[in-house]
């Protein structure tokens, strides 16, 4: 097993779904990192606590998994946390209607609320002297108990309007830095689709470990390095009997792709390191028809369950297609 830069991934957990899955995004990824952000000021609470980045682009990018939101936290703010997280990043709130709905929740911060100093335990002996309560005259609130000194003017102004809750959850924001890492644009996307090509002539290739393949179109976007997630339809079958065992290829539009880490196991499903193999030498937008020997397939049998079962020794054909390639942020 290859393992992962420490770098993979390493912010999966504030990103958005689109972002995981390497698909153009706007504004509105940044609105679904400020839901996950207020989650975990609500909850006090590591997002995807006991997953690795790995599991969770795949839970929250593949899976539409969400985060549990507990039954005692304010339905106000835990309305706001869902519509942050809808699917369809065209169905979730801008900023502003994110804090005209804070508004009604603000609250302001009394003297007791204020954090007192703590006492050095050399100065404990020394008695304070007394103060008479009612002939001080009274002040005006102590302004650094209720604002966030910020080179942002959006955290600043958020703690302003709506108390330093809000202002800490944008300032966290910022700082896990999901805005801009992992981000492909519409160019990137549109340079992929106008370098892809359809192969007119199919040509036998034979690689040195037996396996051989036929280009029926050429990718033209990343090609997928270890630690990289590559989203593909896969259609495999026994050569031979024709007894196709996955098939992920939209034909009746309930089909999903399968999503593979690079040097990362285990496989999905009817994937053997024959397909990793192949994979490493296309490029985003490619499809190829491949012949997969014994030994890099499931030589000794595989039971995929359902009654589906590969027997030992059987020479698998696979057609495959590179949807995206997500690269691991450096």
């Amino acid at each position: 097993m290859i393992s992962l830069p420490s770098f993979s991934f390493k912010k999966a957990e504030w990103m958005a779904p689109e972002v995981l899955r390497n698909e153009p995004s706007d504004e509105k990824c940044d609105v679904y990192s400020f839901g996950v952000v207020l989650w975990e000021l609500c909850t006090l609470q590591q997002p995807w606590g006991g997953m690795n980045p790995m599991q969770v682009v795949g839970a929250v990018g593949f899976q539409n998994r969400r985060l549990d939101i507990p039954d005692d936290m304010n339905p106000a703010i835990a309305d706001i946390i869902r519509k942050c997280w809808q699917t369809d990043p065209k169905l979730r709130p801008s900023f502003a209607e994110i804090m005209a709905a804070l508004k009604p929740l603000q609250k302001p911060i009394t003297s007791s609320q204020v954090p007192k100093p703590l006492v050095n335990r050399g100065q404990e002996k020394e008695a304070p002297s007394p103060v008479n309560v009612q002939q001080q005259k009274p002040s005006k609130p102590d302004r650094l108990s209720t604002t966030v000194e910020s080179t942002d003017w959006i955290a600043s102004y958020l703690t302003r309007r709506f108390g330093l809750g809000a202002g800490l959850a944008w300032a966290g924001f910022l700082a896990f830095g999901v805005v801009s890492e992992q981000i492909k644009t519409r160019l990137e996307v549109s340079q992929q689709e106008t370098n892809t090509r359809v192969v007119e002539k199919e040509e036998e290739v034979v690689l040195p470990n037996g396996i051989r393949y036929y280009e029926l179109k050429i990718g033209g976007g990343a090609t997928p390095r270890p630690g990289d997630l590559v989203v593909t339809d896969v259609k495999g079958s026994i050569q031979g009997s024709g007894q196709v065992f996955v098939d992920t290829f939209d034909g009746d539009g309930n089909k999903k792709p399968l999503a593979l880490f690079m040097g990362s196991r285990p496989y999905s499903k009817g994937i053997c390191d024959g397909i990793e193999t192949v994979m490493r030498s296309m490029k985003a937008g490619g499809k190829r028809r491949v012949i997969i020997p014994p030994n890099l397939g499931f030589g000794e049998g595989e039971d995929l369950g359902t009654g589906l079962q590969i027997p030992p020794s059987a020479t698998l054909e696979y057609v495959i297609e590179v949807e995206k390639v997500s690269i691991a942020p450096a």
